[in-house]
């Protein structure tokens, strides 16, 4: 079994992976079911792109403000401790 600490150490790290992956997926996928969707008739994949486009933005701001709060508290820590 591991280390409770070693395991919420390492956990937000494997946290922001996921927050990044999914922010570039929503804004891959949306991407691609907006501008495919522009030139039919299909207003509701439209609006489901978009969505998809606004929830990745979204995920990408959360990623950066999470990051650098974690480089803020890096550089906080005393010399000797381990992050």
């Amino acid at each position: 079994m591991e280390d409770p600490k070693t395991v919420v150490k390492t956990e937000p790290r494997k946290s922001l992976l996921v927050l990044f992956i999914m922010g570039l997926h929503g804004l891959i996928i949306g991407g691609i079911i907006t501008f495919v969707s522009a030139d039919g008739n299909t207003q509701m994949a439209e609006g489901v792109g978009w969505i998809l486009i606004s929830v990745g933005v979204l995920c990408m701001l959360l990623y950066g403000w999470a990051r650098r709060q974690t480089l803020n508290r890096k550089r906080e820590q005393k010399p000797g401790e381990k992050y």
